[in-house]
């Protein structure tokens, strides 16, 4: 099959040799004078058969089955001009991995909610300084005291990780009940839920229970 190509492309070749213009011929008759099966030699310009084995400029039919135009510039080397396209894609493609990890650097890991505070000059003690980032979910991420954890993540503390405290303000016309969510767990420790006041004990824990709830719901 490659002989039979290279005697086609060469009696091709020699139909455009000092012309200045494009030049039409008859399959019939180029294929008698080449020695060459017309129908192989219909196959071959069908199936585009020089292009793919030589990625050569090939031909055109005018009337297929008939005539064909050989152009000017047949033989000459084909240019891929969609590997320079493929190759930008493929260098924005990596351009937007790489933006879309660095954006991730500025989202809840957890949830995905944006950053809303970094600081890497907190003031630990007098003499150290260390790093805060919080994000509006409330995680709150940190090297020292602080560390609060998503309300996504599956180890934010339930309520049952808290233990219910109550005070009693006798004094008090309205609110005459405290009630207080002591940590029980070392993650229970990270999230502080604020105390609530009520009429009575129950009402004083229904409070803080909707103080949970409001702190313990997911961004979004």
């Amino acid at each position: 099959m490659r002989d039979l190509a290279a005697k086609l492309a060469a009696a091709l070749k020699e139909r455009v040799k000092g012309r200045r213009e494009d030049v039409t011929v008859e399959v019939s008759r180029l294929a008698h004078e080449n020695g060459l099966s017309p129908t192989w030699v219909f196959n071959a310009i069908e199936s585009n058969l020089l292009e793919v084995l030589h990625r050569r400029r090939g031909v055109q039919w005018v009337e297929r089955g008939t005539l064909i135009k050989i152009p000017l510039n047949f033989g000459m080397e084909l240019i891929d001009h969609t590997a320079d396209l493929r190759a930008q894609l493929q260098d924005v493609q990596d351009e937007l991995e790489y933006t879309k990890g660095e954006l991730n650097e500025y989202r809840c890991s957890v949830c995905g909610a944006p950053m809303s505070y970094q600081d890497y000059n907190v003031p630990l003690s007098e003499d150290v300084t260390g790093f805060v980032v919080t994000f509006d979910c409330s995680r709150c991420e940190t090297d020292g005291y602080g560390t609060r954890p998503c309300p996504s993540d599956p180890k934010f503390p339930k309520i049952e990780e808290y233990e219910f405290r109550f005070k009693e303000h006798a004094s008090e016309p309205t609110w005459k009940w405290s009630c207080f969510a002591i940590a029980k767990t070392s993650m229970a420790h990270q999230v502080s839920i604020p105390h609530a006041m009520g009429q009575t004990m129950e009402e004083a824990q229904k409070r803080l229970i909707e103080n949970y709830k409001r702190i313990a719901e997911p961004w979004r």
